[in-house]
């Protein structure tokens, strides 16, 4: 598996307020544990980029495990 995505931020990201937002970013050692739990293995992940706006940095991870 493979999860790009945010990491867990304030709401400001999205330039256009959050309504339809699903979620603010994910907290990394969270979402590891979860995929760990459902059976997979060699759960790693680190910041693959991060997006600059003005002043603020979001960055985004990469997550990726292997199914056992």
């Amino acid at each position: 598996i493979a999860i790009a995505d945010l990491v867990t931020e304030d709401g400001s990201f999205h330039l256009h307020g959050n309504d339809g937002v699903a979620h603010l970013g994910f907290d990394c050692d969270m979402l590891s544990t979860m995929v760990k739990e459902v059976g997979f293995l060699k759960v790693s992940y680190r910041i693959a980029y991060t997006v600059k706006r003005g002043e603020r940095s979001y960055p985004l991870f990469l997550l990726v495990g292997k199914k056992g």
